[in-house]
Formats: C-alpha cells, sequence, structure tokens
C-alpha cells in the first residue's frame, strides 16, 4: 500500500501520524468511515510538524505503564502472577518470617528469579540445563519444585514436603498449600527458607563451582528459620539444628562419599518436649540423594529415639541394598540429641 500525505495509520489505529495535507484515498479503507465523513476535505496546511498521538491514553502521550497494560489485556496465557485465587493477604500477613526471604519468595512467585531457561530466552548459546540435576532445563518451576535435589531437600527436611502432596508442580501451587496448612504459617516460613537456601546453594554451584552438599542447604534454611522465629517470640518450639555454635554452616563439617558402587545412609535422631523424631538419607558416592526417610516416635527416651533411628535406616538400606549405615554415635551427656535436619511435627513416611 503507498503512502502518501495525508494521515497514516500505524500499528492498527492505535498510533497515527498527522501530516501537513489531505487524506490519502489508498488509507480510506483503514479508517473509521465517520472520521472520514468528519475530516473528509479537511484541510491539514496549519500544521507545521508531524505529531505522534498515543489513543491509550487521555493526553495522547505514550507512558510505560499504557503499554504494559496493552500487553496484560492482549496476554493469552494464563499466568500465576494473575492468578485471582491465591490469598495475598494471608501471604503478606506472615510475620515470623524474615522480611528479605519474604521479598525473595514474592520474587520466585512473580517469576523474578533468574533462571537459565529465562536468561537463555534473551541470550543465545546459554546452557540451559538445571545446575543442581542436570536432568532438565533450569525454570522457576523445576529449580524449585522438580528439580531432583530440591525435592529431596523439601523431603528430608523437617518440612517433610512431597509434590504428591499438591495437584500441579509449580512454586504457585506449593505456596497455596503452605498457607492453607493452620500451623502458624509454619510450613510456610520453613519452605520460603530453604527455597532461599536452595537458591543460594544453586549460586555457588554456577559461579564457585561449588558442590551441592543437602544437609548443609537443610541447615542453611533451619538458621533463617529459627533466627526470625526467635526473635519474634511467638512461643512456638524452635527447630533446632545439630550444630549449637553460631554458625549455622561449619566449615569442619564433611560429609565423606561410600565406595564406588555403594550407597551411603546417614541417621540420626531428635527428642523434643513431647516426642521424638529419627529421618535417614541415602546417597550415592557422588553424594545424589537415592531415598530419605522420617519418623516420629512416642517416646522422650534418647536411646530409644536412637535405636528407633536405626531400625529406619535399616528399612531404607533394605530398600535400597545399600552397603553403609552411618549415624552420630550417641551422646554420653544428659541431654538428648537433636538431628541434622532438626524437629517439626511431621508424618511417618520413606521414599
Amino acid at each position: 500500500m503507498g503512502c502518501c500525505a495525508g494521515v497514516q495509520a500505524i500499528s492498527e489505529g492505535r498510533l497515527f501520524v498527522v501530516k501537513d495535507a489531505g487524506i490519502s484515498l489508498s488509507l480510506m479503507p483503514l479508517l473509521n468511515q465517520k472520521w472520514l465523513n468528519r475530516y473528509k476535505g479537511s484541510i491539514l496546511t496549519r500544521i507545521s510538524s508531524d505529531k505522534l498521538i498515543w489513543s491509550l491514553t487521555p493526553h495522547g502521550m505514550y507512558t510505560a505503564q499504557s503499554f504494559q497494560k496493552l500487553l496484560r489485556s492482549s496476554a493469552a496465557e494464563p499466568s500465576s502472577r494473575n492468578d485471582n485465587d491465591f490469598p495475598l493477604k494471608r501471604f503478606w500477613g506472615v510475620k515470623s518470617l524474615a522480611p528479605k526471604i519474604h521479598n525473595f519468595l514474592w520474587r520466585v512467585l512473580r517469576n523474578g528469579v533468574g533462571v537459565l531457561a529465562k536468561i537463555g530466552s534473551h541470550i543465545e548459546g546459554v546452557q540451559m540445563d538445571c545446575p543442581l540435576c542436570r536432568c532438565a532445563v533450569e525454570t522457576n518451576d523445576h529449580l524449585f519444585v522438580n528439580c531432583q535435589v530440591s525435592r529431596a531437600i523439601l523431603f528430608a527436611s523437617p518440612l517433610n514436603f512431597s509434590t504428591s502432596f499438591i495437584s500441579e508442580s509449580s512454586v504457585l501451587a506449593c505456596c497455596k498449600f503452605w498457607l492453607s496448612k493452620q500451623d502458624g504459617f509454619d510450613s510456610f516460613c520453613m519452605g520460603a527458607c530453604l527455597w532461599r537456601a536452595i537458591c543460594n546453594a544453586r549460586n555457588k554451584v554456577v559461579f564457585e563451582k561449588a558442590s551441592i552438599n543437602i544437609q548443609a542447604i537443610i541447615n542453611d534454611g533451619l538458621f533463617w528459620f529459627n533466627t526470625y522465629k526467635g526473635s519474634q517470640d511467638d512461643g512456638l518450639e524452635e527447630v533446632q539444628s545439630l550444630h549449637t555454635d553460631n554458625q549455622h554452616t561449619p566449615t569442619d563439617a564433611c560429609w565423606i562419599p561410600p565406595p564406588p558402587n555403594v550407597i551411603k545412609v546417614n541417621v540420626d535422631a531428635a527428642v523434643a518436649s513431647n516426642c521424638s523424631y529419627a529421618a535417614a538419607v541415602a546417597r550415592d558416592m557422588n553424594g545424589f540423594v537415592l531415598g530419605a526417610g522420617s519418623l516420629i516416635i512416642n517416646t522422650k527416651i534418647p536411646i530409644v529415639a536412637e535405636v528407633n533411628s536405626s531400625l529406619l535406616a535399616f528399612t531404607l538400606a533394605h530398600r535400597l541394598e545399600a552397603l553403609i549405615i552411618h549415624r552420630n554415635d550417641l551422646s554420653s551427656s544428659s541431654e538428648p540429641t537433636t538431628s541434622e535436619s532438626g524437629i517439626l511435627s511431621v508424618p511417618s513416611c520413606l521414599f
């Protein structure tokens, strides 16, 4: 279509360029008939320069807000960021979570974390495989929910969360599930802290070539969970970590891998005020988690808790045909022992 003097329609009529002459007949089919009847025959010789008119604002000037509104209105695919069922008031009403982790979780929900899939969509040649499991493209939902390492961390931690609890494996579904639980927001805060720890560990793998240490990641999440829980003085029982010193990630702790073709099961027990807990994690020589389990024991006697934790380890080892079982030595003091992953009311389960 030729362009001559007159009115040139740009972007389907949303933006117009008004020039200093009459209306081009070749453009007449694109324009509204009323508009043509009104301005047909008008002489625009008084206009000295072209003028851009943005029809989505009253003043005719372009604004970023109006363009974003246009994009939202024309978007066809649903997004978790526009989910009308998400309990925003309940989300922002949580006071027992560190503000920086609260804001981080909001970025996760808004797909604001720099995962490799997002970076690769803008930069050509970026390897988009998940740096933790190397099994799939690293998207927002994969990193925090579907990655094998993340699933092992969420399950082996006191949160004891499995994707089988939700109908959709997404960060939105996880948050809605945690917020729906009537536990004083413990599950929500624990999940947020573990996600932050997973993201920090992921960054260390990418930028520092560090190795994955699931127990250290869980302890990191517990540190932030306990720190802010304690500062709120809400009367809730603190989730305890094996390490009682000031550092939540001790530099002298090191997991020793088993020999080739051997599965190693680490197990420990914990005693709370009204019951005991046991947890076991099975890994191969590369540190890859092959299975984990947890157990609630109706006892407050440390030696009984240790025995039941050993039985849990044997059950997991029998299922995986493991050859090495390692647990912490029973403390000789009268104080109850605590687990590496901590204390929280969780159902008994094994995978």
